[in-house]
């Protein structure tokens, strides 16, 4: 699902990314009626401050959520745009799976991408990714990646129909750092 890096090796990924997302987003205003949203979902969020505030800096709008029950309840009155997620929340391991599972019991069929230590992935990545799961991976840069060709992907209208529908009703491969796409 993934493809290849564009950034070449000389150049700094972060920076790269940063203006990437930037423009796509542009470029996204004129077809979504409010700014791509993503939804994290994570019980320590200070984990992911930097990405976070790198991604409001693009234009992305961030809604945190603490616990899978959370993010449900939030899924249930909101669009999103993707769904970042770590695996293990408190004692529950493979809370990413559960969040996988409920949302296809509930036909919410949003891009998934599980951001999390790369034990998680080779413990759970498999089960994730044919659970639904866009991108496993543990790596920043592959992160903005994913979530830079989704957005992409949208962009180039693909499955655009889908997301502005849904945006007006809002009730409805391993690589070096251990990815799974």
């Amino acid at each position: 699902k993934l493809c290849p890096l564009t950034v070449s090796p000389a150049g700094d990924p972060l920076v790269y990314y940063r203006k990437a997302i930037g423009n796509t987003i542009t470029s996204l205003k004129s077809l979504m009626l409010c700014p791509p949203a993503i939804l994290w979902v994570d019980d320590f969020p200070s984990n992911n401050i930097e990405m976070t505030q790198l991604l409001i800096q693009t234009g992305c709008s961030i809604d945190p959520a603490l616990s899978t029950k959370e993010a449900i309840g939030k899924l249930e009155s909101r669009f999103y745009t993707l769904i970042i997620t770590d695996m293990g929340r408190g004692n529950d391991w493979d809370a990413g799976l559960d969040l996988l599972n409920i949302m296809r019991s509930k036909g919410i069929q949003i891009p998934v991408i599980l951001f999390c230590s790369k034990r998680a992935i080779a413990q759970y990545g498999e089960q994730a990714t044919e659970n639904g799961a866009w991108l496993c991976t543990a790596g920043p840069i592959t992160l903005l990646h994913g979530i830079f060709q989704i957005l992409e992907d949208i962009a180039e209208n693909k499955g655009l129909k889908n997301i502005k529908q849904q945006n007006q009703t809002p009730n409805l491969a391993e690589s070096s750092d251990g990815s799974k796409v």
